[in-house]
């Protein structure tokens, strides 16, 4: 019913009607749609979408699907999808392009956002590295309850965590602190005292099978990755996994 809806509006070229439509529906269910149109009425789809959402379908439609569509956008289209997704899921979907192409989006991306890509886009992309995000929340072992406290307030997570990553000055991993010891304890004590030494963690070179049966045997919500160095450079959580 739904490609029906997508269809008709398409062919009468009643973009405000789609746009309200596709409102309504959960990106998942678009991306399904998407692998049946024809790559044109996709675009069509996309031109609909605000830049969050096209990039949400964008990751979730299959390869096949997406290799067509790599053919129909523009490379402004491209990099405005690519921008909107998150560094991981960046790095798998370029990936997906021969590396002429991938340089040429990498080079029109922030220089910022561009290098979190490429560094991620030389670890397997079956390993840890490879699925990680490397933006993550960490705060420093001589750092007090409210700085910590204050650090993650500012960082405005938008997801669910009940650990805070503490790491030495050369940003060595040390372990993690439960934040209801941050908010149990008096605000200027160190928060080195309450770090968990125990934490579990992943390597950047671990198959994404080990990392699955680590999740699985823990009920793991987040582990950081750490590289040969022991120094923490990303995160993946369970949604990822």
């Amino acid at each position: 019913i739904l490609l029906k809806k997508i269809e008709d509006l398409i062919e009468r070229g009643d973009k405000e009607q789609l746009r309200t439509l596709l409102d309504q529906e959960r990106t998942s269910h678009i991306a399904e749609i998407i692998e049946i149109l024809h790559p044109r009425e996709s675009r069509a789809v996309f031109s609909c979408l605000d830049k969050s959402n096209a990039a949400e379908v964008f990751e979730k439609v299959d390869e096949a699907t997406r290799s067509e569509l790599f053919e129909v956008f523009d490379d402004e289209e491209l990099v405005d999808i690519i921008s909107e997704l998150d560094p991981d899921d960046a790095a798998d979907v370029l990936a997906e392009l021969d590396k002429e192409e991938s340089q040429e989006v990498l080079e029109s991306l922030d220089v910022e956002d561009a290098e979190q890509i490429k560094e991620l886009m030389v670890y397997s992309e079956d390993s840890a590295g490879g699925i990680m995000d490397p933006v993550v929340l960490s705060v420093n072992e001589e750092a007090t309850v409210n700085e910590a406290i204050q650090r993650i307030q500012e960082a405005e997570v938008d997801e669910d965590f009940y650990s805070v990553f503490v790491v030495d000055k050369n940003n060595r991993f040390l372990g993690d602190v439960r934040i209801r010891l941050l908010i149990t304890h008096k605000g200027n004590q160190k928060i080195k005292e309450f770090i968990d030494t125990n934490a579990l963690f992943a390597r950047v070179d671990d198959d994404q099978e080990n990392v699955y049966n680590l999740f699985k045997k823990n009920d793991l919500i987040v582990c950081p990755v750490l590289d040969k160095n022991h120094r923490l450079v990303g995160r993946i959580t369970a949604s990822r996994i």
